[in-house]
């Protein structure tokens, strides 16, 4: 009997509160769907800074790998004879051994003269950006391209120079020898993005 009085009550009262009723539950219902869009683009917000932060640890920690293996390299070059310090022939037909010119911007031996024998150590193109390249098809000891380094998935190339370098200060002109260590890969793995790291350093008889 109580509830039929409160049924009652309620479809007694003005048609006016009803429809506030019904406003008030629409209000309330778009409020939801706000939040829930601000939400949702919170959310998102975060996932792609967090996307984005991995990327960047990932591409430091190749550039990482990347410049260890080079200085991995001078390091061994460091260790030869000087006589030794020249870079090899081939021993298969390959003809980026001794290195020759590349029309690829993004290749290393870009930066080697269209007749192969000279390379450019700084990219500097200048007044004499060009030494001359050090081939020793007998004692040599450095390939121009050692075999690749891989760590994960991540294939690390490494591309090497030896070059003469002239000292105005020093009478001749074969006074030094440069070694320019250049390690290439691509990030992410797979992808058409190729990264590089450069080392170099002179090596007195």
């Amino acid at each position: 009997m109580k509830k039929r009085l409160n049924f009652l009550m309620v479809a007694a009262r003005p048609a006016s509160w009803r429809r506030a009723l019904r406003y008030e539950r629409g209000i309330a219902i778009v409020e939801v769907c706000v939040a829930t869009m601000v939400a949702a683009a919170a959310i998102t917000g975060v996932i792609r800074t967090m996307s984005s932060g991995f990327s960047l640890v990932g591409q430091a920690r190749q550039r990482s790998l990347g410049t260890s293996v080079a200085e991995q390299a001078i390091e061994h070059a460091h260790n030869l004879d000087y006589g030794r310090v020249a870079l090899n022939d081939c021993v298969d037909p390959n003809p980026a051994c001794p290195p020759a010119h590349s029309t690829d911007a993004s290749n290393p031996d870009f930066n080697v003269s269209e007749n192969g024998r000279t390379y450019d150590s700084d990219g500097s193109a200048g007044p004499q950006p060009s030494e001359p390249l050090i081939v020793d098809t007998t004692n040599g000891a450095l390939p121009h391209i050692e075999d690749p380094v891989t760590v994960g998935v991540t294939q690390f190339n490494i591309y090497q120079y030896v070059t003469w370098v002239d000292d105005p200060k020093i009478p001749g002109t074969q006074n030094y020898k440069r070694v320019v260590v250049v390690v290439t890969w691509e990030y992410p793995a797979r992808a058409s993005t190729l990264h590089s790291v450069t080392r170099s350093t002179l090596i007195r008889p």
